[in-house]
């Protein structure tokens, strides 16, 4: 069961890779294909139901919103499980078209353009979400 986790989590890691190194103009497939690769395999589906219990989504996502020297920043929490719980729930609000990854950029990763921008949210937003996600998940979400 181990190599068959670590199998899974191995997959979902390539493909937050994949969108990390990849354009802006192709995160729309980026983040489809991580979050159909979650809802395809039903022990990181249940996983991640497991991280959200207890958490509010919405109210999570706006404490993430924050000024600081009169700039935007989105700045995730410390907890592991809040922050898969708010980068999946933001992966699945952009792909269903109820936040527009191109305003958040715009907002809170400003650049030059679109694709230093995207970096800027791969860094930020994907990256700790990889980390969060295989420190959980390879130690049975403890």
């Amino acid at each position: 069961m181990e190599d068959y986790k670590n199998e899974i989590l191995n997959v979902f890691k390539d493909r937050c890779y994949d969108f990390i190194n990849s354009k802006y103009i192709l995160s729309d497939i980026k983040i489809k294909n991580i979050l159909e690769w979650i809802v395809a395999n039903p022990p990181l589906y249940e996983f991640v139901k497991q991280c959200a219990i207890g958490i509010d989504y919405p109210k999570e996502l706006i404490g993430c919103c924050k000024e600081s020297g009169g700039a935007e920043k989105f700045v995730l929490p410390k907890s592991n499980r809040y922050v898969i719980t708010i980068v999946l729930g933001l992966l699945y609000d952009i792909d269903d078209d109820k936040i527009s990854l191109q305003e958040m950029m715009n907002e809170f990763f400003p650049a030059k353009d679109a694709d230093d921008s995207f970096t800027a949210f791969g860094d930020n937003i994907i990256l700790p979400f990889i980390d969060a996600f295989e420190s959980l998940f390879v130690n049975n979400g403890s």
